[in-house]
């Protein structure tokens, strides 16, 4: 199960790392006005340029990046309300900032967050007018605010993906946990696009059939998006323990960002001995539309597609076994497994003057690419037809090893 093999690879990585790219950094060289307010004046102690190398003791400014959490777009500008973009202090955007209190009361007692927008309210002119592109109030009113600065950091990966969304009361279908249910952070399950969930409309978790407890929604978000980072919005390969441990995962990650974008050479990487003995593969052929991610093709027990041929030789002695070799140019001289005959098929495909269909925007073409890349637009419709005619077929013989999903009448 996909939810299942996500929830152990966030809990491998920690639910921290997956939300680590979402925490978006200043900008380098981007000015940073770093303020101290006492007696309802702003005093600016110092302006620095944000460095991500530099040792000046402000290395954890984040810009944000959940709405939801209020410091993104819709918001003020930061992760925590102690560091924000001067340009988007006003009182209607301010406003917007309650999740902001909510989140601090879980933690602290007092009323700082609570008197320190209701002075960005009262004083939305003076940060305006300030010449930086951040600002970091380090000092409120004698209180400093690094600790809780970083506890907002530190809770970035709890907060809730919809405010409109009501957490509601049940069993989770993963942990059977009973407590407090959440929406789930998956852009596949979107409770965001009304009917894209299951037909349901976008606030009704409680009538969805999974229900997921927090702790689990965050393993499985964390491990998705630390996917997804890797590999971005066209596929994916989710490893999944072939007998309960995910031993090799970190093999594997390493693998796959050093190689992600080369989807020949991954494949060939991921079959290594220390991988294929505990991890088998889901490979997911995705499309990325706004808010949400349709899942086009889902492969399991992706480890056939590793299967090796025996003395698939198509040369021998600089002659073809099957065919004379007179004038021919040699290009593909051995079959070791499916990903050869992959490259085999594309000869099958020649475009109005006679070559065969082998890249793609300059880059190795593959089969799955049919389902969510656009083909150039100078390609002969004709050609176009054929290729998206077939798909399904090539789809199925390739990443499926299926070797009767192509008839010979269709060869």
């Amino acid at each position: 199960m996909v939810l299942r093999a996500l929830k152990q690879i966030g809990e491998e990585i920690g639910i921290e790392k997956g939300f680590e790219d979402d925490l978006l950094a200043p900008r380098e060289d981007q000015i940073i006005s770093i303020l101290e307010i006492k007696n309802g004046q702003i005093n600016e102690i110092e302006n620095i340029e944000y460095d991500p190398e530099a040792d000046d003791g402000y290395q954890y400014f984040y810009a944000g990046g959940n709405a939801s959490l209020v410091g993104g777009v819709m918001g003020i500008g930061g992760v925590s309300p102690f560091f924000i973009d001067p340009s988007k202090i006003e009182e209607g955007k301010v406003e917007r900032c309650s999740d902001f209190d909510k989140f601090y009361q879980v933690e602290y007692e007092d009323d700082l967050v609570t008197k320190l927008l209701d002075f960005f309210k009262k004083n939305d002119d003076e940060f305006q007018e300030l010449e930086s592109d951040w600002a970091y109030i380090k000092e409120f009113e004698g209180r400093e605010t690094e600790e809780r600065h970083e506890y907002f950091i530190k809770v970035y990966a709890t907060a809730p993906q919809n405010k409109n969304i009501d957490w509601v009361e049940g069993d989770c279908s993963l942990c059977g946990k009973t407590g407090e249910m959440r929406d789930i952070r998956l852009p596949f399950f979107s409770l965001e696009v009304t009917n894209y969930n299951f037909g349901l409309a976008s606030n009704e978790v409680d009538k969805g059939p999974l229900k997921l407890c927090q702790e689990c929604e965050g393993k499985i978000t964390s491990g998705w998006k630390y996917l997804n980072n890797i590999f971005g919005n066209n596929y994916l390969l989710i490893p999944e323990p072939r007998y309960g441990t995910m031993e090799g995962l970190d093999v594997f990650f390493k693998l796959a960002e050093e190689n992600a974008s080369d989807f020949e050479k991954l494949n060939n990487l991921v079959w290594e001995r220390d991988i294929y003995e505990t991890l088998e593969f889901r490979f997911l052929v995705t499309e990325k539309q706004q808010s949400k991610l349709n899942i086009l093709k889902s492969v399991s027990n992706y480890h056939l597609f590793a299967k090796k041929f025996q003395n698939e030789n198509l040369v021998l002695d600089e002659d073809l076994k099957y065919f004379p070799n007179e004038g021919l140019d040699v290009r593909i001289r051995k079959l070791e497994n499916y990903f050869d005959l992959e490259e085999i098929l594309k000869f099958f495909f020649v475009n109005e003057r006679n070559y065969y269909f082998n890249e793609l925007y300059g880059q190795p073409f593959h089969f799955y690419q049919l389902y969510n890349t656009d083909l150039p637009k100078n390609l002969n419709s004709k050609f176009k037809h054929l290729l998206y005619a077939h798909r399904d077929e090539l789809f199925s013989f390739i990443y499926e090893t299926n070797p009767d999903a192509i008839s010979k009448e269709g060869l």
